[in-house]
């Protein structure tokens, strides 16, 4: 009579463990293949050749937050895509194509900014889309900004437009910047931890939290300062914009409360009775509006492409002899080779050194 003899405790682990990431492997591949699979399928479903027609509407409606470069790499956005976890982003150079596109196409008669899903821009972002909007606005050609509600950064994007309109029940909300920190002090005494911080000099209030329950003058006056330049920065902007007095508009945003009451607690009505809005207009009020300025569509209400697909649109590249290259730097800066969203020490080093070898590469 024979006994079949167990593997041993570790071999049992071994095996557990190898079984373990090879169905990782297995999912991982499993979900790439599935991912280009779909996006074969979706070329060769949507494969017919977009056209514009004559009295076509541009929509650019940004998602997330605007940035200079997508984060991460093609494939790990891809990946994160199809898992869900990827964070929606527009790249800045995309809105401007596109605008500077539009304003030499017959076939497109008008922009309509959508803000609704727009969820962060920073100050100097703004400022470059201000420019190009401005410059789009050269071709004569009307730009209209609609949302159901906009915050700040929503606002001031579409403060940019020749006409702002907003839903009857929505609300614009311009609430200033502000600068929040936490202080340890106390804390730190009650848990016997010393703190050692040598500073030279003022204004060097890095540190501060550590030592103080409270912000120190220098920091305050700091902060006022860069802080107060970024506000008046956006209060002058959507104030041309506008073309409104900046006074006015510094008063209003100071007393929303006497804004609301005026309108009997109707935001919608508050913000056009302050001029920051030229419209209030329900969605199907607004694509009957868009149609009759541009052209009616059966389907969508008005006829209109959107960004991605009028970026798509096969073009003649056009490359000068003499360039501009544009190293994005974006985020911690740190050692060794990193994807998008990270400085790395020596890939953002490479793409200098290519720049540098390029004969065609004139500035950086």
């Amino acid at each position: 009579m024979t006994t079949e003899r167990r593997p041993n405790f570790l071999v049992r682990i071994w095996t557990g463990f190898w079984g373990g990431v090879t169905a990782l492997r297995m999912f991982v591949f499993n979900v790439l293949f599935l991912l280009i699979l779909a996006l074969l399928i979706r070329g060769l479903v949507s494969g017919d050749r977009i056209v514009v027609e004559d009295d076509t509407t541009l929509v650019i409606a940004p998602v997330g937050v605007i940035v200079e470069e997508y984060t991460g790499t093609p494939a790990e956005r891809a990946l994160n895509e199809a898992l869900g976890q990827q964070l929606p982003e527009t790249r800045l150079r995309d809105l401007v194509r596109a605008l500077e596109l539009a304003a030499d196409d017959d076939r497109i008669v008008q922009v309509l900014l959508r803000t609704d899903r727009l969820l962060g821009v920073s100050p100097g972002t703004l400022t470059e889309l201000d420019a190009a909007v401005k410059r789009f606005r050269r071709s004569g050609k009307p730009i209209i900004a609609y949302a159901g509600a906009m915050a700040q950064a929503q606002y001031g994007f579409a403060s940019m437009a020749d006409e702002v309109w907003l839903d009857p029940d929505g609300v614009v909300i311009i609430e200033g910047m502000a600068y929040f920190r936490n202080y340890f002090a106390d804390a730190l005494e009650l848990a016997k931890v010393d703190i050692n911080l040598f500073r030279v000099g003022e204004f060097k209030s890095a540190m501060e939290p550590y030592i103080r329950n409270d912000m120190s003058e220098a920091d305050r006056e700091a902060a006022q300062y860069w802080i107060g330049g970024l506000w008046q920065q956006m209060l002058e902007m959507i104030a041309a914009n506008r073309g409104m007095p900046i006074e006015r508009l510094v008063e209003q945003t100071q007393n929303p409360v006497e804004m609301m009451e005026a309108a009997n607690g109707d935001a919608a009505a508050a913000a056009l009775d302050a001029g920051w809005v030229d419209r209030l207009v329900t969605r199907p009020e607004a694509r009957l509006a868009l149609a009759e300025r541009g052209a009616a569509d059966d389907d969508k209400g008005f006829r209109q492409i959107d960004m991605d697909a009028f970026l798509a649109l096969p073009r003649t590249p056009e490359l000068a002899s003499d360039r501009v290259a544009v190293v994005v730097a974006s985020g911690s800066i740190v050692e060794g080779s990193q994807s998008p969203g990270m400085i790395g020490g020596d890939s953002t080093a490479r793409l200098l050194r290519d720049a540098a070898r390029d004969d065609a590469v004139k500035a950086v």
